[in-house]
Protein backbone atom coordinates (compact mmCIF):
# COMPACT_ATOMS: atom_id res chain seq x y z
CA UNK A 1 0.00 0.00 0.00
CA UNK A 2 1.41 3.37 -1.01
CA UNK A 3 1.36 6.08 1.65
CA UNK A 4 -1.37 8.69 1.19
CA UNK A 5 -0.46 12.29 0.41
CA UNK A 6 -1.13 13.87 3.79
CA UNK A 7 -1.80 17.38 2.51
CA UNK A 8 -4.41 19.38 0.64
CA UNK A 9 -7.22 18.81 3.11
CA UNK A 10 -9.97 21.30 3.83
CA UNK A 11 -11.32 22.04 7.29
CA UNK A 12 -14.29 19.89 8.19
CA UNK A 13 -15.98 17.94 11.00
CA UNK A 14 -12.73 16.04 11.71
CA UNK A 15 -10.89 19.27 12.50
CA UNK A 16 -8.64 21.76 10.81
CA UNK A 17 -6.57 21.06 7.72
CA UNK A 18 -3.50 20.63 9.92
CA UNK A 19 -5.32 18.23 12.25
CA UNK A 20 -6.43 16.14 9.29
CA UNK A 21 -2.90 16.05 7.90
CA UNK A 22 -1.57 14.88 11.27
CA UNK A 23 -4.32 12.26 11.49
CA UNK A 24 -3.41 11.10 7.99
CA UNK A 25 0.25 10.59 8.89
CA UNK A 26 -0.53 8.79 12.14
CA UNK A 27 -3.13 6.57 10.48
CA UNK A 28 -0.56 5.51 7.90
CA UNK A 29 2.43 5.07 10.21
CA UNK A 30 0.39 3.28 12.88
CA UNK A 31 -1.76 1.40 10.38
CA UNK A 32 -1.79 -2.40 10.08
CA UNK A 33 0.22 -2.38 6.84
CA UNK A 34 3.34 -1.14 8.66
CA UNK A 35 3.00 -3.79 11.38
CA UNK A 36 4.21 -1.61 14.23
CA UNK A 37 7.38 -0.34 12.49
CA UNK A 38 9.84 -2.62 14.31
CA UNK A 39 13.36 -1.74 13.26
CA UNK A 40 14.72 -4.00 10.55
CA UNK A 41 11.26 -5.44 9.78
CA UNK A 42 9.38 -4.73 6.54
CA UNK A 43 7.05 -2.22 8.21
CA UNK A 44 9.93 -0.27 9.70
CA UNK A 45 11.75 -0.27 6.36
CA UNK A 46 8.64 1.05 4.59
CA UNK A 47 8.19 3.77 7.23
CA UNK A 48 11.78 4.92 6.67
CA UNK A 49 11.20 5.02 2.91
CA UNK A 50 8.12 7.21 3.28
CA UNK A 51 9.88 9.60 5.66
CA UNK A 52 12.76 9.85 3.20
CA UNK A 53 10.27 10.56 0.43
CA UNK A 54 8.75 13.37 2.49
CA UNK A 55 12.21 14.84 3.16
CA UNK A 56 12.92 14.78 -0.55
CA UNK A 57 9.61 16.43 -1.46
CA UNK A 58 10.24 19.20 1.07
CA UNK A 59 13.72 19.80 -0.40
CA UNK A 60 15.80 18.77 2.59
CA UNK A 61 19.35 17.95 1.57
CA UNK A 62 20.51 14.40 2.28
CA UNK A 63 22.53 14.24 5.51
CA UNK A 64 23.20 10.53 5.91
CA UNK A 65 26.14 8.37 4.97
CA UNK A 66 24.22 7.01 1.99
CA UNK A 67 21.90 9.73 0.78
CA UNK A 68 19.37 10.32 3.54
CA UNK A 69 20.26 7.09 5.33
CA UNK A 70 22.62 6.27 8.14
CA UNK A 71 22.93 2.54 8.71
CA UNK A 72 22.66 1.25 12.27
CA UNK A 73 23.09 -2.36 13.43
CA UNK A 74 19.41 -3.10 12.75
CA UNK A 75 17.54 -0.50 10.70
CA UNK A 76 18.49 3.00 9.62
CA UNK A 77 18.26 6.63 10.66
CA UNK A 78 16.77 9.04 8.11
CA UNK A 79 18.61 12.37 8.09
CA UNK A 80 17.99 15.60 6.18
CA UNK A 81 19.27 19.15 6.40
CA UNK A 82 17.91 22.66 5.95
CA UNK A 83 21.02 24.73 5.34
CA UNK A 84 21.66 27.82 7.44
CA UNK A 85 22.14 31.18 5.70
CA UNK A 86 23.65 33.54 8.29
CA UNK A 87 27.31 34.17 7.38
CA UNK A 88 28.46 33.72 10.99
CA UNK A 89 25.90 31.15 12.23
CA UNK A 90 25.24 28.84 9.29
CA UNK A 91 27.97 26.38 10.34
CA UNK A 92 26.14 25.81 13.66
CA UNK A 93 23.61 22.97 13.75
CA UNK A 94 20.39 22.43 15.70
CA UNK A 95 19.16 18.83 15.58
CA UNK A 96 15.41 18.17 15.54
CA UNK A 97 14.73 14.50 16.23
CA UNK A 98 11.96 11.97 16.76
CA UNK A 99 12.16 8.19 16.57
CA UNK A 100 9.88 6.44 14.09
CA UNK A 101 10.21 2.81 15.22
CA UNK A 102 7.89 0.96 17.59
CA UNK A 103 7.54 -2.54 19.03
CA UNK A 104 6.09 -4.29 15.96
CA UNK A 105 4.24 -7.58 16.35
CA UNK A 106 4.82 -9.42 19.61
CA UNK A 107 3.32 -12.85 20.31
CA UNK A 108 0.88 -12.35 17.47
CA UNK A 109 -0.38 -8.96 18.64
CA UNK A 110 0.15 -5.69 16.78
CA UNK A 111 1.67 -2.82 18.75
CA UNK A 112 0.84 0.02 16.39
CA UNK A 113 2.62 2.85 18.24
CA UNK A 114 0.33 5.77 17.37
CA UNK A 115 1.40 7.93 20.30
CA UNK A 116 4.80 6.23 20.52
CA UNK A 117 5.95 7.70 18.24
CA UNK A 118 3.96 8.24 15.06
CA UNK A 119 2.52 11.33 16.77
CA UNK A 120 5.92 13.02 16.95
CA UNK A 121 6.96 12.07 13.42
CA UNK A 122 3.70 13.53 12.11
CA UNK A 123 4.30 16.81 13.98
CA UNK A 124 7.86 17.10 12.66
CA UNK A 125 6.75 16.40 9.08
CA UNK A 126 3.97 18.97 9.22
CA UNK A 127 6.31 21.52 10.79
CA UNK A 128 8.69 20.87 7.89
CA UNK A 129 5.87 21.32 5.41
CA UNK A 130 5.17 24.74 6.93
CA UNK A 131 8.80 25.79 6.55
CA UNK A 132 8.94 24.52 2.97
CA UNK A 133 5.76 26.40 2.06
CA UNK A 134 7.14 29.70 3.28
CA UNK A 135 10.61 29.21 1.80
CA UNK A 136 12.26 29.38 5.20
CA UNK A 137 15.95 30.32 5.29
CA UNK A 138 17.16 29.81 8.86
CA UNK A 139 20.27 31.45 10.29
CA UNK A 140 21.62 28.19 11.73
CA UNK A 141 21.51 24.84 9.97
CA UNK A 142 18.74 22.43 11.01
CA UNK A 143 19.42 18.70 10.85
CA UNK A 144 16.16 16.74 10.98
CA UNK A 145 16.60 13.21 12.27
CA UNK A 146 14.05 10.40 12.15
CA UNK A 147 15.80 7.96 14.46
CA UNK A 148 15.36 4.20 14.38
CA UNK A 149 15.85 1.61 17.16
CA UNK A 150 14.73 3.72 20.12
CA UNK A 151 12.54 0.97 21.55
CA UNK A 152 13.65 -2.09 23.58
CA UNK A 153 15.86 -4.06 23.26
CA UNK A 154 17.96 -1.26 21.69
CA UNK A 155 16.95 1.53 24.07
CA UNK A 156 19.96 3.05 25.87
CA UNK A 157 22.39 0.68 24.16
CA UNK A 158 25.08 1.36 21.58
CA UNK A 159 22.65 0.09 18.90
CA UNK A 160 20.07 2.83 19.53
CA UNK A 161 19.71 5.03 16.47
CA UNK A 162 20.43 8.33 18.20
CA UNK A 163 23.40 6.79 20.02
CA UNK A 164 24.82 5.53 16.72
CA UNK A 165 24.43 9.04 15.31
CA UNK A 166 26.30 10.59 18.23
CA UNK A 167 29.02 7.94 18.09
CA UNK A 168 29.46 8.57 14.38
CA UNK A 169 27.75 11.86 13.52
CA UNK A 170 27.26 12.74 9.86
CA UNK A 171 28.21 16.36 10.64
CA UNK A 172 31.13 17.50 12.74
CA UNK A 173 29.96 16.99 16.32
CA UNK A 174 31.48 20.33 17.32
CA UNK A 175 28.97 22.02 15.02
CA UNK A 176 25.96 20.65 16.96
CA UNK A 177 24.76 23.43 19.27
CA UNK A 178 21.45 22.05 20.56
CA UNK A 179 19.00 19.19 20.17
CA UNK A 180 15.17 19.17 20.25
CA UNK A 181 13.51 15.79 20.84
CA UNK A 182 9.83 14.87 20.50
CA UNK A 183 8.33 11.72 22.00
CA UNK A 184 4.77 10.75 23.04
CA UNK A 185 3.06 13.83 21.63
CA UNK A 186 -0.56 12.82 21.23
CA UNK A 187 -2.20 11.79 24.48
CA UNK A 188 -3.85 12.90 27.71
CA UNK A 189 -2.51 11.58 31.00
CA UNK A 190 -6.01 10.33 31.78
CA UNK A 191 -9.37 10.58 30.08
CA UNK A 192 -11.01 13.95 30.52
CA UNK A 193 -7.85 15.78 31.61
CA UNK A 194 -6.39 18.15 29.01
CA UNK A 195 -2.87 17.50 30.19
CA UNK A 196 -0.09 19.91 29.24
CA UNK A 197 2.67 19.76 26.71
CA UNK A 198 5.75 19.44 28.88
CA UNK A 199 8.81 21.41 27.75
CA UNK A 200 11.80 19.89 29.53
CA UNK A 201 15.52 20.55 29.51
CA UNK A 202 15.65 24.35 29.30
CA UNK A 203 17.90 24.22 32.36
CA UNK A 204 20.66 22.66 30.21
CA UNK A 205 21.22 25.97 28.41
CA UNK A 206 23.51 28.66 29.82
CA UNK A 207 21.02 31.15 28.38
CA UNK A 208 17.47 29.93 27.92
CA UNK A 209 16.36 29.93 24.27
CA UNK A 210 13.15 31.61 25.44
CA UNK A 211 12.93 35.18 26.62
CA UNK A 212 9.99 34.00 28.71
CA UNK A 213 7.99 30.81 29.06
CA UNK A 214 4.87 32.70 27.99
CA UNK A 215 6.23 32.75 24.43
CA UNK A 216 5.32 29.08 24.10
CA UNK A 217 1.96 29.38 25.83
CA UNK A 218 1.05 32.33 23.59
CA UNK A 219 1.66 30.14 20.54
CA UNK A 220 -1.20 27.84 21.52
CA UNK A 221 -4.72 28.58 20.38
CA UNK A 222 -7.06 28.96 23.33
CA UNK A 223 -9.45 26.65 21.49
CA UNK A 224 -7.24 23.66 22.34
CA UNK A 225 -7.39 24.26 26.09
CA UNK A 226 -3.85 22.86 26.19
CA UNK A 227 -1.41 24.45 28.62
CA UNK A 228 2.33 24.40 28.02
CA UNK A 229 4.35 23.53 31.10
CA UNK A 230 8.10 23.83 31.52
CA UNK A 231 9.67 21.17 33.72
CA UNK A 232 13.15 20.20 34.90
CA UNK A 233 14.37 16.88 33.51
CA UNK A 234 15.17 15.68 37.02
CA UNK A 235 11.43 15.54 37.67
CA UNK A 236 11.13 12.55 35.35
CA UNK A 237 14.65 11.11 35.43
CA UNK A 238 15.81 10.80 39.06
CA UNK A 239 14.63 7.24 39.65
CA UNK A 240 15.48 5.44 42.90
CA UNK A 241 17.83 3.25 40.86
CA UNK A 242 19.70 6.26 39.45
CA UNK A 243 19.15 9.00 36.89
CA UNK A 244 18.29 7.85 33.40
CA UNK A 245 17.13 9.53 30.21
CA UNK A 246 13.86 8.62 28.53
CA UNK A 247 14.34 9.30 24.84
CA UNK A 248 16.71 10.27 22.04
CA UNK A 249 17.88 13.45 23.74
CA UNK A 250 20.03 11.35 26.09
CA UNK A 251 23.05 10.70 23.83
CA UNK A 252 23.22 14.42 23.05
CA UNK A 253 23.10 15.57 26.65
CA UNK A 254 25.73 12.97 27.50
CA UNK A 255 28.04 14.95 25.20
CA UNK A 256 27.19 18.23 26.95
CA UNK A 257 24.88 19.43 24.20
CA UNK A 258 21.86 21.36 25.55
CA UNK A 259 18.53 19.70 24.86
CA UNK A 260 14.81 20.40 24.83
CA UNK A 261 12.48 17.44 25.30
CA UNK A 262 8.84 17.88 24.26
CA UNK A 263 6.30 15.32 25.43
CA UNK A 264 2.69 14.98 26.53
CA UNK A 265 3.77 12.16 28.86
CA UNK A 266 2.95 8.48 29.18
CA UNK A 267 -0.69 7.49 28.99
CA UNK A 268 -2.41 4.21 29.86
CA UNK A 269 -1.77 3.15 26.25
CA UNK A 270 2.01 3.33 26.56
CA UNK A 271 3.54 0.14 25.08
CA UNK A 272 0.09 -1.42 24.87
CA UNK A 273 -1.86 -2.79 21.91
CA UNK A 274 -4.37 0.01 22.56
CA UNK A 275 -1.91 2.69 21.35
CA UNK A 276 -3.92 3.29 18.18
CA UNK A 277 -4.69 6.38 16.06
CA UNK A 278 -8.19 6.88 17.43
CA UNK A 279 -6.84 7.47 20.96
CA UNK A 280 -4.89 10.64 20.09
CA UNK A 281 -5.84 14.28 20.54
CA UNK A 282 -5.20 15.86 17.13
CA UNK A 283 -6.10 19.40 18.14
CA UNK A 284 -3.37 19.26 20.79
CA UNK A 285 -0.94 17.88 18.23
CA UNK A 286 -1.80 20.76 15.88
CA UNK A 287 -1.15 23.25 18.68
CA UNK A 288 2.19 21.52 19.29
CA UNK A 289 3.26 22.36 15.75
CA UNK A 290 2.91 26.04 16.72
CA UNK A 291 4.88 25.51 19.94
CA UNK A 292 7.64 23.68 18.05
CA UNK A 293 7.75 26.51 15.54
CA UNK A 294 8.28 29.18 18.22
CA UNK A 295 10.97 27.08 19.88
CA UNK A 296 12.83 26.29 16.66
CA UNK A 297 12.73 29.90 15.48
CA UNK A 298 14.35 30.95 18.76
CA UNK A 299 17.00 28.24 18.68
CA UNK A 300 17.89 28.73 15.04
CA UNK A 301 17.64 32.50 14.93
CA UNK A 302 18.96 33.89 18.20
CA UNK A 303 22.30 35.64 18.09
CA UNK A 304 23.82 34.46 21.37
CA UNK A 305 25.62 31.13 21.45
CA UNK A 306 23.79 27.97 22.44
CA UNK A 307 25.91 26.40 25.12
CA UNK A 308 25.55 23.74 27.81
CA UNK A 309 25.72 24.28 31.56
CA UNK A 310 26.31 21.79 34.34
CA UNK A 311 24.72 24.21 36.81
CA UNK A 312 21.08 23.11 36.57
CA UNK A 313 19.18 24.00 39.78
CA UNK A 314 15.50 23.30 40.21
CA UNK A 315 13.19 26.24 40.84
CA UNK A 316 9.89 26.97 42.53
CA UNK A 317 8.34 26.78 39.05
CA UNK A 318 9.06 23.03 39.04
CA UNK A 319 7.18 22.65 42.31
CA UNK A 320 4.32 24.70 40.87
CA UNK A 321 4.14 22.30 37.92
CA UNK A 322 3.79 19.44 40.38
CA UNK A 323 1.03 21.28 42.21
CA UNK A 324 -1.01 21.61 39.03
CA UNK A 325 -0.79 17.88 38.29
CA UNK A 326 -1.54 16.82 41.89
CA UNK A 327 -4.58 19.07 42.09
CA UNK A 328 -5.89 17.80 38.77
CA UNK A 329 -5.40 14.15 39.76
CA UNK A 330 -7.33 14.75 42.98
CA UNK A 331 -10.22 16.38 41.11
CA UNK A 332 -9.41 19.85 42.48
CA UNK A 333 -9.20 21.46 39.03
CA UNK A 334 -12.49 22.84 37.75
CA UNK A 335 -13.91 20.81 34.87
CA UNK A 336 -11.37 17.99 35.25
CA UNK A 337 -12.26 14.53 36.58
CA UNK A 338 -9.92 13.01 39.13
CA UNK A 339 -7.54 10.31 37.96
CA UNK A 340 -9.18 6.86 37.96
CA UNK A 341 -5.81 5.39 38.97
CA UNK A 342 -6.11 6.71 42.54
CA UNK A 343 -7.08 3.97 44.96
CA UNK A 344 -7.85 5.19 48.51
CA UNK A 345 -4.31 4.37 49.65
CA UNK A 346 -2.70 6.04 46.64
CA UNK A 347 -4.99 9.03 47.05
CA UNK A 348 -3.68 9.46 50.59
CA UNK A 349 -0.10 9.56 49.27
CA UNK A 350 -1.03 12.09 46.58
CA UNK A 351 -2.72 14.34 49.17
CA UNK A 352 0.45 14.13 51.26
CA UNK A 353 2.54 15.04 48.20
CA UNK A 354 0.26 17.99 47.46
CA UNK A 355 0.70 19.34 50.96
CA UNK A 356 4.49 19.06 50.69
CA UNK A 357 4.51 20.96 47.40
CA UNK A 358 2.23 23.67 48.79
CA UNK A 359 4.72 24.24 51.62
CA UNK A 360 7.59 24.56 49.15
CA UNK A 361 5.75 26.98 46.86
CA UNK A 362 4.16 29.18 49.52
CA UNK A 363 4.32 32.77 48.30
CA UNK A 364 7.74 32.45 46.68
CA UNK A 365 8.61 33.62 43.19
CA UNK A 366 8.68 31.00 40.44
CA UNK A 367 12.32 31.84 39.72
CA UNK A 368 13.52 31.13 43.28
CA UNK A 369 16.05 28.30 43.45
CA UNK A 370 15.08 25.26 45.52
CA UNK A 371 17.33 23.76 48.16
CA UNK A 372 18.51 20.25 47.39
CA UNK A 373 16.14 18.81 49.98
CA UNK A 374 13.23 20.71 48.42
CA UNK A 375 14.31 19.53 44.98
CA UNK A 376 14.29 15.92 46.18
CA UNK A 377 10.76 16.39 47.50
CA UNK A 378 9.62 17.74 44.12
CA UNK A 379 11.31 14.85 42.29
CA UNK A 380 9.75 12.21 44.57
CA UNK A 381 6.28 13.68 44.13
CA UNK A 382 6.75 13.78 40.35
CA UNK A 383 7.98 10.19 40.15
CA UNK A 384 5.12 9.05 42.35
CA UNK A 385 2.64 10.58 39.92
CA UNK A 386 4.39 8.97 36.95
CA UNK A 387 4.21 5.63 38.71
CA UNK A 388 0.51 6.00 39.51
CA UNK A 389 -0.63 7.33 36.15
CA UNK A 390 1.36 5.03 33.85
CA UNK A 391 2.62 1.92 35.67
CA UNK A 392 5.39 0.16 33.77
CA UNK A 393 8.27 -2.21 34.28
CA UNK A 394 10.62 0.59 35.42
CA UNK A 395 8.40 1.48 38.36
CA UNK A 396 5.96 -1.29 39.35
CA UNK A 397 2.74 -0.13 41.04
CA UNK A 398 3.88 -1.28 44.49
CA UNK A 399 6.77 1.18 44.28
CA UNK A 400 4.35 4.11 44.12
CA UNK A 401 3.72 3.89 47.84
CA UNK A 402 7.44 3.92 48.61
CA UNK A 403 8.25 7.17 46.80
Amino acid sequence: MEAPRCTGFVAGPAGTELEQALRCWVSYLAGPELEGRANGKPGGIRAAAEIEKAFREMKLKPAGEDGYRQAIPVGSNVLGVIEGHHPKKRHEVVVLGAHYDHLGVLEGQLYAGADDNASSVAIVLEWLRRQHARGWKPDRTVLVAAFDAEEPPDFRTQDMGSQVFMNKPTVDRKRIQAMVCLDLMGGDLWEGYRSPLFVMGLETFVTSPLASHSQLQDAVSSDTLMPVQSLHLRAIEDLPTGRRNFSDYGPFRDKNIPVVFLSMGRTKHYHQVTDRPETLQYDKMAASVDVLDVLMQRLVGQTQSLSFTLDQPMHVADAQAGLVLHRAALGKQKGTPSSPELSPLLRFRVVSGLESLEKIVGTRAATDVLSEEEAKTVVRSSLRMQCILAPNSLMPPAACLLL
